[in-house]
């Protein structure tokens, strides 16, 4: 992301945002796992990633 990182938007975003939704990281990362605990996303989806696969986890995270 050119000028902020997901990491500083995620920060940003909880800081000015009284209820946030909810974070799933869009991630090519080696361990998508601990790039997404580091945030505080709820979720992760691996680049490269198939439509379905994305859809399929936001469904999940709103559901929750």
């Amino acid at each position: 992301m050119p000028g902020l990182g997901g990491a500083e938007f995620a920060r940003r975003y909880r800081e000015r945002v009284a209820r946030p939704a909810p974070l799933v990281l869009l991630t090519a990362a080696n361990d998508a796992a601990a790039a997404a605990e580091a945030i505080g996303a709820e979720r992760f989806v691996r680049k490269p990633f198939e439509v379905v696969d994305l859809v399929r986890t936001l469904r999940e995270v709103v559901r929750a």
